[in-house]
């Protein structure tokens, strides 16, 4: 039946996520993130709004250790190389918050490089989207 086959392709989407979540830091550069389960699932809400706080906290954390693996790549790509490589020259993981690619940027001030989430990030648990506590996430490095 047509519940019992979304229930399956969700728990496999959800195993794949918590497999590439559990490998190690640098074996996984691209991070999975997991969707909430359909609505046509008829969860009680609190059920419901627990796993969607799960799902969420995760994701963040999945964004976040994507930005600190792409720093350290650029910063090894400098360490070979003498200088980060140019902006559109070095291809960025996709943000698994939003489906954009990262951002990278120079700083031509510091000479340093920032790479951020395309996606805002709360700062506090269960805050509002579009509030002042919802920005990218970044690492600056010289």
């Amino acid at each position: 039946d047509k519940l019992a086959g979304e229930i399956a392709d969700y728990l496999r989407d959800a195993r794949a996520f918590l497999d590439a979540a559990a490998r190690p830091v640098f074996e996984n550069h691209q991070a999975v993130s997991l969707r909430e389960p359909p609505v046509s699932w008829g969860l009680k809400p609190d059920i419901n709004s627990n796993l969607k706080r799960a799902i969420a906290s995760i994701n963040r954390m999945q964004a976040e250790k994507l930005v600190i693996i792409t720093g350290l790549r650029l910063r090894e790509y400098k360490v070979a190389h003498g200088d980060y490589p140019e902006v559109g020259d070095f291809e960025m993981p996709i943000d698994p918050l939003d489906g954009k690619r990262m951002i990278y940027l120079r700083d031509e001030e510091t000479g340093g490089i920032v790479v951020r989430t395309s996606s805002k990030i709360s700062r506090l648990p269960d805050d509002p989207i579009g509030t002042a506590a919802h920005v990218p996430f970044e690492i600056r490095w010289k």
